[in-house]
């Protein structure tokens, strides 16, 4: 249900959302050297600047360079390029840049004039500009870059903080903390928040009462409990493009014990996950795809995961409070190789027909234990539905989906987290 704009109330709040600006992959042309600093160039007319040895004083970022009889224009500054030189005091960038990777201008404590590049930048990842003088000299309140929010200088004490109408996105971990308002506006126009991106925004303000969202924004919320979802997210890994309404993130400040996913989701997104205490944690039949560490800063203690689930990227690395997961893919997903470092304690249970399959992938191994689903018992054994809760999944003991309650036995997932063994009899 929407409303022009959303209102979500949580006390003292703290939420990461994540939207992430995927291009489509590039191919890499070469590797050059030019003036003596060097890019990478892709065969799209493009190039990043990656490695900038002896930047001293007032930096003029080339608009384009050469390579082989080609020009590129030079559109992104690579992580961590000027991260702590403080040699830099001015830094030109070019007009055809759309990104600044994450640390490019990092700590550069002495960096004090800025020019160039277009208003429109498409992501301004994290830390640029944080410890420089640059940042020191712009006016007490909200700061921003082109027109992405970054930080802010002071204190800011009213009431409503909105960021305006043209406002793109946030950048990851900016200097929020001076912001002691009751209500946050994201007006419809911001596309990006990235993984964290409040977290430090959040974490020990008092004052945050709620959030207020327009409805045409990319964005949409789970009222319940507030976690944030996306309208129609694009993640891509392994060549594979995974496309739907994604799970961006749950909040830190408001745990739930259970968490039932929405149906209709395709996605769990990286960093998702951020809310400590929770029991357990249901994804419905037709999810795809989840991100990096989605279970890491605050696992479940119990994980449900469905029979669509086609990959998934170092979701559970270093997991320690994730106790089972269940997953009912019959197909063993694709996978990062540090899907599951650091999990010898997880138990983890799979189709029965497919044990065997899982426990010869390595990084499937790495788990305590790899078990039949036949012998889940994380769920009460009963002969009929003993709630009120709305039944949302049904499944056989091996793990396959069902559209209604079959002779024998079934595990039937109610809306309320819980699930049930079933007989049932014709």
């Amino acid at each position: 249900m929407y409303m022009k704009r959303t209102l979500l109330t949580f006390g003292i709040l703290a939420v990461t959302m994540l939207l992430s600006c995927v291009a489509s992959a590039k191919n890499i042309a070469g590797y050059p050297t030019v003036d003596g600093w060097a890019y990478t160039v892709y065969d799209d007319g493009t190039a990043e600047l990656t490695s900038a040895p002896g930047a001293t004083g007032a930096v003029v970022i080339p608009e384009t360079i050469t390579y082989e009889g080609n020009t590129y224009t030079v559109t992104r500054l690579g992580f961590s390029l000027f991260d702590s030189n403080v040699n830099i005091t001015a830094i030109q960038l070019p007009s055809g840049l759309k990104e600044l990777g994450g640390r490019a201008l990092a700590w550069c404590t002495n960096l004090e004039t800025v020019t160039g590049g277009p208003e429109e930048l498409e992501n301004i990842s994290q830390y640029n500009f944080v410890d420089s003088k640059w940042m020191a000299n712009q006016p007490d309140g909200p700061v921003y870059f082109k027109k992405w929010l970054i930080g802010c200088n002071g204190t800011y004490s009213e009431d409503v903080f909105a960021m305006p109408e043209g406002t793109i996105g946030m950048m990851m971990f900016g200097k929020y903390k001076g912001i002691q308002s009751k209500v946050f506006r994201i007006p419809a126009s911001v596309a990006y928040i990235p993984a964290n991106t409040l977290t430090d925004f959040y974490n020990g303000l008092q004052y945050l009462e709620r959030f207020e969202v327009d409805e045409a924004n990319k964005f949409f919320f789970n009222d319940e409990v507030g976690a944030i979802y996306s309208k129609n997210r694009l993640a891509q890994a392994h060549g594979v493009d995974y496309t739907g309404i994604s799970f961006d993130a749950l909040p830190i400040a408001n745990p739930v014990k259970v968490y039932n996913v929405l149906p209709g989701t395709k996605i769990i997104s990286t960093d998702a996950l951020n809310t400590n205490g929770m029991e357990q944690f249901n994804v419905p039949e037709g999810v795809e795809y989840i991100g990096h560490n989605v279970f890491r800063t605050s696992p479940p203690k119990n994980i449900d995961l469905p029979s669509t689930i086609k990959e998934m990227n170092a979701c559970f690395y270093s997991a320690k409070q994730t106790e089972t997961v269940v997953l009912r893919a019959a197909t063993v997903p694709a996978y990062t190789y540090t899907l599951f470092d650091f999990c010898s304690h997880i138990t983890l249970y799979v189709p029965d027909a497919s044990v065997d399959a899982y426990k010869a992938v390595a990084e499937f191994a790495r788990v305590k234990q790899i078990l039949p689903l036949s012998q889940y018992s994380a769920v009460k054994d009963v002969t009929a539905a003993e709630t009120s809760a709305e039944v949302t999944a049904i499944y056989g003991i091996d793990g396959s989906v069902r559209t209604a309650l079959q002779p024998g036995i079934n595990i039937v997932r109610y809306s309320d987290g819980t699930a049930r063994k079933i007989m049932h009899r014709e």
